[in-house]
């Protein structure tokens, strides 16, 4: 979603809303449902989209969609169905908007912004500072109410209003910008059953912008919403992305908080670097948390620390189908293109994938690897560290939640934390656009064997910690005994 949140952060914003006043959301939505249930391999589990609560719940959405009548907020409804799917890599975004830079120094043109409809159209409140101080400041990160900034550096605060379809209200305290002046009513949400938001935003243009929206302890990150003041332990503040100290004269600390494949290399030269003084002491410390994944060579050289006994890995299977086939051969034109950026090997890989695909019979599992999985080994067991804490927080996914499995089939590792994110069971993202609104579709193509277990639900740890406790104490008495 890193595209929203430039595009919130420019100037001015013209969007022609034509195609959401000439296309049909119930087509789309018709559209979305068929795709998916035709090449998900989640959709074509046991427990799919044969199960009797994804019929209630598909046919329950069309009803209110029907009843709605969406035009541009037709999105909102589509991205309710794919949480249905419970597949956290899948998504679907509208298309960019034309984005033309605007001149804020310029008075004659600010003015004319403020005479258009658009502009009268949006809600402005009153704003008073100390009531809505002691109305947000004993707000938590499990509120959506509370003090935000956005991508324009404006202070944010979000509140709760009664008696409204879009009950929470984002307006504008501090502002800096004469495109929304103190007062504007720049965000607007809906709570759903899902446990989303559905999101209004302003435009710098004062137009409307749908988007589902999920809450996280930092704030939203895919609208550019930051939450003031809102760490806690389970929330570290970040600096680069990996670092190492000593805790005390028995425990080393390791932090790396992206597995991100430009990283590998970089990685690989730090854990050298620090090699020895992890092996010189009982007890390691490695905290994972808000590590979104990335590449798994970037925590190849964590693993001979915490290796006891075989690691078993896992198995996946690609849905074969049609579509799935014409998305990798769109994948692999798209990389023969440009060379540069992928290895003859990487393509070889996927043009043999290809071919097997072909080969096997439609609508059915295929293993993307032939031949049982190989457990990773090694003839050593190095005696320190002896105990080591893996530490994770909600924020942990895909690669990140990679090594949280390999990490629990240790003996000398307990895991400490919260849930993982649950970004695991599916994979290979391949895009594709719906028919008329072109939004751009992103679906999975194989699923795990076991890690799909995990998928929206994550990866439980050993030891729960609250966001109220302070994580490296707890870690610290853990790893002593006390």
């Amino acid at each position: 979603m890193k595209y929203l949140i430039t595009l919130l952060g420019l100037c001015l914003i013209y969007w022609t809303p034509a195609r959401a006043q000439s296309c049909d959301c119930e087509k789309e939505f018709l559209y979305l449902k068929n795709y998916h249930e035709q090449n998900h391999p989640g959709l074509n589990s046991p427990g799919g989209k044969d199960s009797p609560a994804y019929k209630k719940a598909t046919q329950d959405l069309l009803r209110t969609l029907r009843k709605a009548r969406p035009q541009a907020d037709c999105i909102l409804y589509l991205q309710d169905y794919l949480a249905l799917l419970k597949d956290h890599h899948i998504s679907i975004t509208p298309s960019l908007p034309k984005i033309i830079r605007f001149d804020v120094t310029n008075p004659v043109l600010v003015d004319s912004l403020y005479r258009t409809a658009a502009f009268r159209s949006t809600p402005q409140r009153q704003v008073d500072s100390t009531t809505l101080a002691r109305q947000l400041n004993t707000k938590t990160t499990g509120e959506l109410e509370g003090w935000y900034t956005d991508p324009n550096h404006n202070l944010i605060a979000i509140v709760k209003e009664s008696g409204s379809d879009w009950p929470y209200q984002g307006i504008v305290v501090t502002s800096k910008t004469p495109l929304f002046p103190r007062g504007t009513v720049k965000y607007q949400f809906q709570k759903r059953p899902n446990g989303t938001y559905w999101t209004t935003l302003v435009l710098p243009d004062h137009q409307k912008f749908y988007y589902a929206t999920t809450l996280m302890p930092q704030g939203i990150p895919s609208i550019g919403l930051t939450r003031v003041n809102a760490q806690s332990e389970a929330e570290p503040r970040e600096t680069r992305p990996y670092a190492f100290s000593s805790l005390n004269e028995r425990t080393n600390y390791l932090r790396v908080s992206s597995f991100d494949g430009s990283l590998s290399s970089d990685l690989n030269s730090f854990y050298q670097s620090v090699d020895s003084l992890i092996r010189s002491k009982p007890y390691l410390v490695i905290d994972i948390r808000n590590n979104r994944g990335g590449s798994d060579g970037s925590f190849w050289g964590l693993i001979d620390y915490l290796y006891t006994n075989p690691i078993q890995t896992d198995t996946a299977a690609i849905w074969v189908s049609p579509d799935n086939i014409t998305r990798y051969e769109e994948a692999v034109a798209h990389k023969k293109q440009n060379p540069n950026q992928y290895s003859p090997d990487n393509i070889e890989r996927e043009e043999t994938l290809i071919r097997r695909m072909k080969a096997a019979r439609p609508f059915s599992f295929m293993p993307m690897v032939e031949g049982d999985p190989a457990a990773i080994t090694s003839d050593t067991v190095l005696p320190y560290p002896a105990k080591i804490v893996v530490l994770m927080n909600r924020q942990c996914a895909s690669s990140a939640e990679a090594f949280i499995y390999y990490a629990k089939q240790s003996r000398k590792v307990l895991t400490m934390g919260e849930n993982s994110g649950g970004f695991m069971g599916f994979g290979n993202v391949m895009e594709s656009q719906t028919p008329c609104y072109q939004y751009t579709v992103r679906s999975t193509t194989f699923k795990y064997k076991n890690l799909s277990q995990y998928e929206y639900i994550g990866i439980d740890p050993h030891i729960r910690l609250s966001p109220n406790q302070d994580w490296l104490a707890e870690v610290v008495k853990e790893l002593e005994g006390r």
